[in-house]
């Protein structure tokens, strides 16, 4: 899921902004901030791995890149250690 931290931005935004990255995932809004304040965000785009009881597993700020495996690797560790 991807989560809009801008607590300004109209749903008519946030749809063009979706439509224009061709997300094909659900968008949840976070008006009260509570992400940026919960995982200490530092900057946007930022991608966290959490698992069902809620532990922050990895996390990383900036736009994933094509071909790196450090999420993958992380998702591997995280479901081994189930």
């Amino acid at each position: 899921m991807g989560i809009s931290v801008d607590a300004d931005g109209s749903d008519a935004e946030i749809r063009k902004f979706v439509a224009d990255f061709k997300m094909d995932y659900t968008i949840w809004k976070d008006p009260d901030d509570r992400v940026q304040t919960t995982f200490l965000m530092s900057g946007v785009p930022a991608t966290f791995l959490v698992d069902k009881t809620g532990v922050l597993r990895w996390k990383t700020t900036g736009a994933l890149v094509p071909g790196d495996s450090t999420l993958t690797v992380a998702i591997e560790r995280a479901l081994s250690e189930r």
